[in-house]
């Protein structure tokens, strides 16, 4: 059954409530699909670790924070942050998304917490004959990355059907 609406409020406010569904729904589940597709390609696969076990725990769903702005005169915005902790609560994401040395540069808590680590690491590589300059300590990016694979008008138009979807 359809529904008339007697004034553009109501309308206005109906078509906002179905866009914002919509996008809490369908675009955010095909950015997170995206961001942990970068995440594999930016953070995990750039090299393997040897000072510490993986947990893989930047995948966990609990780790994205979003929030949608505005209206449908203007536009609406979801914004997606990824907001994953160290065991001490630290944002890890900030950490590999700028590097060891722009993150220490911010005063990120977790660059500063992790000199003393890297000087153990580098003292015991340099015994070793090991190199110790692995992507660890260079940014990787992975939300700016996420942030342009979307930009592309193919996945723009993915983006515009699953908004679609919603709004049916």
């Amino acid at each position: 059954m359809k529904k008339a609406y007697s004034n553009w409020k109501d309308l206005k406010n109906a078509i906002e409530s179905k866009a914002k569904k919509s996008l809490e729904t369908n675009a955010k589940r095909m950015v997170r699909q995206e961001m942990n597709n970068q995440i594999v390609h930016q953070v995990y696969n750039v090299y393997e670790p040897t000072m510490y076990n993986r947990t893989y725990s930047l995948f966990k769903l609990d780790n994205y924070k979003h929030e949608i702005r505005g209206d449908i005169e203007d536009s609406l915005t979801i914004s997606i942050e990824h907001m994953a902790m160290s065991k001490d609560r630290k944002n890890l994401s900030k950490l590999i998304i700028l590097g060891q040395v722009q993150a220490k540069r911010y005063h990120e808590d977790i660059a500063l917490y992790n000199d003393e680590w890297i000087k153990m690491t580098k003292f015991r590589y340099a015994k070793e004959g090991r190199k110790y300059d692995t992507a660890f300590y260079h940014p990787r990016d992975f939300v700016s990355t996420t942030e342009q694979v979307l930009s592309t008008d193919s996945n723009r138009k993915r983006m515009v059907e699953e908004l679609k979807k919603g709004m049916r």
